[in-house]
């Protein structure tokens, strides 16, 4: 009799024992599931072109690609048509998304300079003196001082529009200094211009500065043509003017002077 009242009792524990590992499985999915939502999402696969406009292609696919490396999916470039096809988990196509719109931007523009160059005429005579600018005077004082020079007549005047990092060229003609001489056609030219510091407080930098003249002297009987000239990197500081060098002039006493000033656009 008494078997029989503890049977009932020890078939109910053995049942519940048994089902006791499926409940757990079941709560514990149901938990992962409702918890899960956001992971469920990333792992969605997706496909996006991202066109790139503004900066290397290359460059930028290789961003994205660390991100496939560490996410998976794919990460095609196409140089020639410049897009970049990006296609796996949602995470991957939204860290491109947002990659790309950060580095793909249009470049900052690149401030102009305004150079003006000014040739002179110098002569250890006063009597050969002209009319020189306000903005040369100073340069003017200083070459009488180093260079023992006390005439000077302004020639010609050149102002040249750049973008910093940019070369230039122009040509023109200076009147003739003597009687027997032609006008005199020259060349101006750098290879670049450069800022150094902060607009309005820093320094220009002209490299591979250039100047040739060919002088024409002729007589009675006979003409001839040489060439003069300098080949310099000068720098100076804005708005600042700055005396470049002098050359000689074949058949006369004067030297070319050249001087330059620089400025920022507006």
């Amino acid at each position: 009799m008494r078997l029989r009242t503890l049977f009932p009792h020890v078939l109910l524990g053995c049942v519940l024992l048994m089902a006791a590992p499926s409940l757990t499985r079941v709560a514990a999915q149901e938990d992962h599931e409702a918890a899960s939502p956001k992971t469920a999402r990333e792992n969605i696969n997706a496909t996006a072109l991202f066109s790139i406009k503004y900066v290397d292609v290359m460059d930028v696919a290789k961003v994205l690609d660390g991100f496939r490396q560490q996410i998976g999916g794919s990460v095609q470039p196409n140089e020639k048509l410049k897009v970049i096809a990006v296609s796996g988990p949602t995470v991957l196509v939204e860290a491109c998304r947002e990659a790309v719109r950060r580095l793909d931007v249009p470049p900052q523009p690149t401030p102009d300079l305004n150079l003006t160059f000014y040739l002179l005429s110098a002569s250890k005579h006063p009597a050969d003196s002209g009319p020189i600018p306000a903005d040369l005077q100073a340069a003017v004082n200083q070459m009488k001082k180093l260079a023992s020079l006390q005439g000077f007549r302004l020639l010609d005047t050149s102002t040249i529009r750049v973008q910093e990092g940019r070369g230039a060229q122009v040509t023109g003609n200076i009147p003739p200094l003597a009687a027997d001489m032609e006008q005199i056609p020259y060349i101006l030219s750098f290879a670049s211009a450069d800022r150094i510091g902060s607009q309005g407080s820093g320094r220009i930098r002209l490299r591979g500065l250039s100047l040739k003249a060919a002088v024409s002297l002729r007589d009675q009987k006979s003409a001839s043509v040489s060439t003069c000239g300098l080949n310099t990197d000068v720098e100076f500081g804005d708005k600042q003017v700055a005396v470049v060098g002098t050359t000689g002039i074949q058949g006369t006493n004067d030297a070319l002077l050249l001087v330059v000033m620089a400025h920022h656009a507006q």
